[in-house]
């Protein structure tokens, strides 16, 4: 057998060594080992065995080291040639793959996703989507229901289809390869250092961000478009050296469709045309640099336009505004409000004055101004660190080179990077895990920015030293626990429930209260869905709450329903929803009510029904 020389210290020359030890210990436990000296004939190919003393070459002439019978599953033959060479060729790979494998068993362990927006909006999308009912209803899950519904399309057909395990595994594999990214972007900022600080950083950054973890496995979307983000922004770097147009165009395109599926990674677009006028070492070529903006812009566009193009154009074509509701200040649409404040929560976003400049030190410790979650102790000293640390680092650099070359170093693309995206994220959104992207790379921020302090003899105890430090405070930043947006014991299926045939045979459904839409996809019902309750919005005008009277078709009588919730306060709910049934001239009877129960995951929840009349 012919083995390619390699270092014998090094780990994988290692790995290889306990392999061999571990295969010819199997192969005597096997019974053909030395007493025999040859595999026998029962077994797929003419072998030799590690234990005998002759070589045997298979069907094609090629020698294969190993061969070993485990119990009665077979024979398992390894090639070692081949499998040295893809270990060393793809180590990068392997390293990445591990630890998304590790991520989606971690989200096993975190229970099935329930989060509070599933009750909402995601899996009525979805439903919604599949059987063409945009607007069929009136927005049942408030101005959400207009959001693009692709990727919650992927996780409702994953969840009604895979078993509740592999589906939590799946998602959480697939947010676990955002680690190929980090390992890129990580390889280009520390390419002086020592070549496994880089997959040590990548493992915390990864493991590091308690938003990140908290979402594994669940249907938030936060997670898997940050993998379409950091993949945009590793492929932008690449064009640093060396204008790239190539490396440019594909990496706004992809940005473009993160954007174009979840709206606020706007957040990602505007960071990232704002960071090329700063590539290639060439930040004061401003012809160049409008160039390479307005090349990056329209690439993005592209992006917005392919993923979402046509129910953009859907909206429009409807409601005279692409992104119905929102901005319709700007579109006027005759069916949504124009006040601008119509369809923005301001909750989650800062107050005037200093607020402004030091918003991580009122975050940091008071995780609900920028989130609603549980444990209300979970803590971002992270950002708080990274928000503080760079300035001192920007300070320490320009004293010991200068301005120009401040603007030349990959450390001014980090600094550009984290201010224009948190700051954009502040201005625009405010909720703190729409700013996961940048979230993740906290800890390559604070080491990178750190190793400016001493960036003429910087040793590897230095840097050691220093990655103790980010561990340490990484670990520190869980001590209020992660995010919890709802998770369950995971049953299959994931929806069920006994439905009455008069709700499924309802011309025209009335729910109530603001978490109603996730009754949609379990009922399934024929008719109209018409929302009564508080939303978190007020957009709605008049003209279209009147679509009512093109469903009801001319029916003086048309069967119709109404359903309620489990509620605190259900006298309140009814009269409520008396008030809102006075303008369609409608009335109902509580006493005439009739209780089932729907279940979603491992969740009960008891429903009433009254026929409206």
């Amino acid at each position: 057998m012919r083995l390619v020389k390699t270092n014998r210290r090094t780990p994988a020359a290692a790995g290889l060594r306990t392999l061999r030890w571990l295969l010819r210990w199997i192969d005597s436990m096997s019974g053909y080992g030395k007493s025999e000296g040859y595999a026998g004939s029962d077994l797929l190919w003419p072998v030799r065995t590690l234990g005998g003393g002759r070589w045997f070459r298979g069907r094609r002439g090629n020698r294969y080291c190993c061969c070993f019978n485990t119990l009665s599953y077979g024979t398992f033959v390894i090639k070692f040639k081949y499998f040295k060479q893809f270990i060393y060729m793809n180590k990068n790979n392997l390293f990445c793959l591990s630890i998304s494998i590790i991520l989606g068993i971690i989200s096993i362990f975190l229970g099935q996703d329930v989060n509070g927006d599933s009750w909402n909006y995601h899996w009525y999308n979805a439903y919604s989507y599949l059987n063409n009912r945009l607007f069929y209803d009136l927005a049942p899950a408030d101005a959400h229901s207009y959001f693009n519904p692709y990727l919650d399309v992927l996780f409702y057909l994953c969840i009604t289809h895979l078993p509740a395990f592999w589906y939590m595994f799946l998602i959480g594999f697939l947010h676990g390869l955002i680690s190929f990214p980090i390992l890129s972007i990580c390889g280009f900022f520390l390419q002086n250092e020592k070549k496994f600080f880089k997959y040590l950083i990548t493992i915390v950054c990864c493991f590091g961000s308690v938003f990140f973890v908290g979402q594994l496995g669940t249907s938030m979307h936060d997670n898997t478009t940050s993998l379409l983000n950091l993949f945009s922004f590793a492929l932008l770097l690449k064009s640093n050296d060396k204008v790239n147009y190539k490396y440019l165009i594909c990496s706004g395109i992809i940005v473009g469709v993160s954007c174009g599926l979840k709206l606020t990674n706007a957040i990602y677009v505007i960071t990232f045309i704002v960071l090329t006028f700063f590539l290639n070492r060439n930040c004061f070529n401003l012809k160049l640099n409008i160039k390479l903006s307005v090349v990056y812009g329209f690439s993005a566009l592209v992006g917005i336009i392919l993923i979402s193009g046509h129910w953009f154009w859907q909206l429009y074509v409807h409601y005279g505004n692409p992104i119905f509701p929102f901005y319709n200040h700007i579109f006027k649409s005759t069916y949504a409000s124009v006040l601008p404040d119509a369809t923005k929560h301001g909750y989650f976003f800062s107050e005037k004055g200093l607020e402004h400049f030091f918003y991580p030190f009122y975050f940091a410790e008071h995780i609900d101004r920028v989130a609603s979650v549980d444990p209300k102790k979970i803590t971002l000293y992270l950002t708080l660190c990274t928000y503080i640390i760079i300035p001192i680092a920007v300070i320490v650099y320009v004293c010991k080179e200068n301005i120009k070359s401040l603007f030349k170093s990959k450390f001014f693309l980090l600094l550009v990077f984290f201010y224009t995206s948190f700051f954009t994220w502040q201005l625009f959104f405010g909720v703190y895990r729409y700013l996961i992207s940048t979230d993740l790379l906290l800890p390559l921020f604070i080491f990178y920015s750190c190793l400016q302090f001493n960036k003429d003899k910087t040793n590897f105890r230095t840097a050691i030293s220093l990655f103790i430090f980010i561990l340490i405070l990484t670990i520190f930043n869980y001590k209020g626990g992660y995010p919890d947006w709802g998770r369950a014991k995971p049953v299959q299926p994931y929806f069920n429930a006994v439905i009455p045939s008069e709700l499924k045979q309802a011309k025209v459904i009335f729910t109530t209260g603001y978490f109603s839409a996730w009754e949609i996809p379990i009922i399934q019902p024929e008719g109209h869905v018409i929302p009564l309750g508080n939303m978190l919005f007020n957009w709605q005008t008049e003209k279209y709450w009147n679509q009512y009277y093109l469903f009801k078709n001319n029916q003086s009588h048309p069967n119709m329903y109404i359903i309620f919730n489990e509620y605190y306060d259900m006298e309140k709910e009814i009269e409520n929803a008396k008030l809102k049934l006075k303008k369609y001239h409608l009335s109902f009877n509580e006493h005439e009510c009739t209780e089932f129960k729907l279940y979603m995951s491992s969740i009960e929840s008891t429903l009433q029904y009254c026929p409206v009349h």
